[in-house]
């Protein structure tokens, strides 16, 4: 009965918890796996996972690789800078390549994974007194320590406290804190004898039609309230060619709001009579109209995120044949067209979901196709990161730098890379 006694007295809460490891910087980084050709004589690399498709070239056995994707009875591997599909049966997955490597970048693991709009509900073993002392006790925190503005208010049942979400949601990609101190007392007087913490990171449901996955972990992306997507189907006699033209003039469109020029006019000012444009003649348009641009030599992914960051958006110039292509006349996944070939596109944000980065695109191919809504199938567009490495490593490995910070000069003393000393593609 003393026991008893003294157990009413204790004021008690808890949490609902589910450890989860969520995706990008909330799970642990496991390497791409090696494998090991196993045929007695040389394997055929091809274009695509097809045996229809076009040989790229051949691995001697006992040729090692790395594994980047699966994709049926295929591997998606990639040997030195290059990329290609061989059949599964024919090579060896080296499991010891698979292990987590030591020194990589850190992930966090968190106590919970929770949607943007999340409210917490934190239970009590008996009535609470609301107050500002008790609002005092219960704190969210960011990854930086900055404090966040929630609302805290008591439950129906007066035995629970709840926590909403800022105004403006939890951020994607963000770690949180949730902190229960132990100046919190019931309405007979009892106190709280231990404070606890709950850390989470923070997903967002996607709409399944995207055809990305189920859960959104981390977006980035540098749009702009104004239009500044072009279709090339619409610029002219040339528009079969004007990808570059198209490309540019979004990127110009989207540094310099004021700027009234067409794709047209791009390709008036350069190859007028037609052709393909190639990679200096963008940075060179760049130049005349004073965006600031350089051009970057690491491409990894990492590398292009940090850029859209940073706020910037990127020109590239791909062989979109390496782009995935996607039937599906809803989803916004993969390239929508069947051909392929140099091309150049622009890349102003990036995706994680489930675990995989898409950038988001704006590739001015659309050729007049549009989604149910109306959108151009070219706009919003998601490429994989994989897909958009193999397509610049087998094409022009650079990319091309629109820096958010556009004040009207010239950036050619802080190229990366002296665009004078690398060879130039062209894309159409």
């Amino acid at each position: 009965m003393k026991n008893k006694k003294i157990l009413s007295a204790i004021l008690a809460f808890s949490i609902a918890l589910s450890p989860i490891v969520g995706s990008t910087s909330l799970a642990k980084t496991i390497n791409s796996p090696k494998g090991m050709v196993t045929t007695s004589t040389n394997l055929n690399v091809r274009k695509g996972p097809s045996l229809e498709s076009q040989i790229l070239f051949k691995l001697e056995p006992n040729s090692s690789v790395k594994i980047v994707d699966t994709i049926g009875d295929w591997y998606k591997i990639k040997l030195n800078s290059s990329y290609g599909y061989v059949y599964k049966q024919y090579i060896e997955i080296d499991k010891s390549s698979t292990q987590e490597k030591e020194g990589e970048e850190s992930k966090h693991q968190y106590d919970k994974i929770v949607d943007t709009d999340k409210v917490w509900k934190i239970n009590f073993n008996k009535e609470i007194e609301i107050d500002a002392s008790t609002k005092n006790e219960i704190k969210v925190k960011d990854s930086k320590d900055n404090p966040i503005s929630v609302n805290i208010e008591l439950g129906d049942d007066s035995k629970s406290i709840l926590v909403s979400s800022p105004v403006e949601g939890y951020k994607l990609g963000e770690g949180y804190t949730l902190t229960v101190g132990t100046n919190i007392k019931s309405v007979s007087g009892s106190k709280l004898k231990q404070s606890k913490e709950v850390s989470f990171g923070v997903r967002k449901h996607l709409e399944q039609s995207l055809g990305l996955g189920k859960y959104e972990t981390e977006y980035v992306h540098n749009d702009r309230e104004y239009e500044w997507y072009i279709d090339q189907f619409n610029t002219g006699t040339h528009n079969y060619e004007n990808c570059g033209p198209s490309s540019v003039t979004m990127a110009i469109k989207w540094a310099n709001p004021s700027f009234d020029k067409t794709a047209q006019d791009a390709r008036n000012t350069y190859r007028s009579e037609g052709g393909w444009w190639y990679t200096y003649d963008i940075t060179n348009y760049l130049d005349k109209y004073k965006i600031e641009n350089y051009v970057v030599e690491d491409i990894t992914e990492n590398s292009v995120k940090n850029q859209l960051k940073d706020g910037n958006v990127l020109i590239l110039c791909i062989d979109s044949n390496y782009i995935t292509y996607n039937p599906n006349k809803e989803e916004h996944v993969g390239r929508h067209y069947e051909f392929g070939g140099g091309h150049f596109i622009v890349i102003k944000g990036y995706k994680v979901v489930d675990d995989k980065t898409y950038f988001e695109v704006y590739d001015p191919n659309s050729w007049g196709e549009v989604y149910e809504n109306g959108s151009k199938k070219g706009k919003d567009r998601y490429y994989s990161s994989e897909d958009v490495r193999s397509s610049m490593d087998n094409w022009w490995p650079y990319m091309i730098v629109v820096s958010s910070n556009n004040n009207g000069g010239y950036s050619r003393e802080r190229s990366i890379v002296n665009t004078k000393d690398i060879k130039h593609m062209p894309g159409k």
